[in-house]
């Protein structure tokens, strides 16, 4: 009588484990690609310089994204390049997705991530170019 309450408590044990499992995530996406859409983020084209042009000091945002102006609202795609190039100092992140970018030239944008929190992954995956921007949630 001992061994069948036992077999018994064991199948119910083993019935609730198994229905935990099949509510498991599964763990996050490998460093080398975007966490939510499983593909590789798009690298920024590189811009080009003339000799003229060249010199030791970096380019700054106003240079590699002539076409912004303070305050624009820009597609997320382009969220990603810019944040990418390494021309972001400080981002917002609000509760309705809107995403505040101001650039290293004091310009700032305006965008919406498609899925909260993508911001913080695409920071993540930028690795050195992006170690000093500071983040702000809401």
């Amino acid at each position: 009588m001992k061994f069948a309450r036992l077999l018994f408590i064991l199948f119910i044990v083993s019935t609730i484990l198994a229905g935990c499992q099949a509510g498991v995530k599964p763990p996050p996406a490998a460093a080398t690609e975007s966490p939510i859409s499983n593909e590789p983020y798009p690298q920024p084209a590189p811009v080009e310089t003339s000799a003229v042009e060249s010199s030791s000091a970096p380019a700054s945002s106003a240079d590699v994204y002539p076409e912004l102006k303070d305050g624009d609202e820009v597609d997320w795609s382009k969220v990603v390049g810019i944040i990418m190039s390494g021309q972001v100092s400080k981002v917002v992140q609000t509760h309705d997705l809107k995403v505040y970018l101001t650039l290293k030239d004091g310009r700032t944008i305006v965008s919406v991530e498609p899925v909260i929190d993508e911001l913080m992954g695409l920071i993540d995956y930028c690795g050195d170019p992006c170690k000093d921007i500071l983040v702000a949630t809401e």
